[in-house]
């Protein structure tokens, strides 16, 4: 597998060095969009836990027994939860972007040839 992925990377240098690089770059591209939407999504995350938690807690205490702010602490813990482990996914991906950028330019190649 590993000679046929050369193989077509040597063919498509050769072939088009212009679609290579071009190719190439829409890979960086999608990696600093990958990048700058799991910053926001981990940033969003932990202003969720350190603002807006405390701040329903504090709520809750004043509202009694059954307050409206018990639900908006559960639905704030399980958003900041998802928005951070979905920003930690899409940062593994942007990642692996990095570190192999060939093989996400022949992925891109590939996928549109579908």
């Amino acid at each position: 597998m590993d000679t046929l992925v050369i193989e077509l990377i040597g063919t498509v240098k050769n072939l088009s060095p212009m679609i290579w690089e071009l190719l190439m770059k829409q890979v960086y591209a999608n990696v600093v969009t990958q990048l700058l939407w799991a910053m926001i999504m981990i940033v969003a995350s932990i202003i969720i836990f350190k603002k807006f938690i405390p701040y329903a807690q504090r709520m809750y205490k004043k509202g009694g027994a059954y307050s409206t702010w018990d639900m908006g602490i559960t639905f704030a813990w399980m958003g900041g939860g998802a928005l951070f482990i979905t920003g930690f996914i899409v940062l593994t991906g942007a990642l692996q972007g990095l570190y192999n950028p060939e093989y996400y330019a022949i992925q891109n190649l590939l996928s549109s040839l579908h």
